[in-house]
């Protein structure tokens, strides 16, 4: 069961307009290790989550090669 705490959650433009192009960048901690994820979407929140499933997905890697050394 993954718990990781929200370290750092950002919003910046990376174009202007009505169709302008938002970053989400996000900071997860989990098992005193740092995890970075990053979404971008004309939508703030599709861009929030996949900025959270690229930072889940970098933590399920991580706990995959943890698993593979202890085999």
């Amino acid at each position: 069961n993954l718990k990781p705490a929200l370290k750092a959650y950002s919003i910046n433009a990376k174009s202007s307009g009505v169709d302008a192009q938002g970053q989400v960048d996000v900071d997860l901690e989990f098992k005193g290790r740092k995890f970075h994820g990053k979404g971008l979407s004309t939508d703030v929140i599709e861009a929030s989550a996949q900025a959270f499933v690229s930072a889940y997905n970098a933590i399920y890697r991580s706990l995959k090669v943890e698993e593979r050394k202890m085999a």
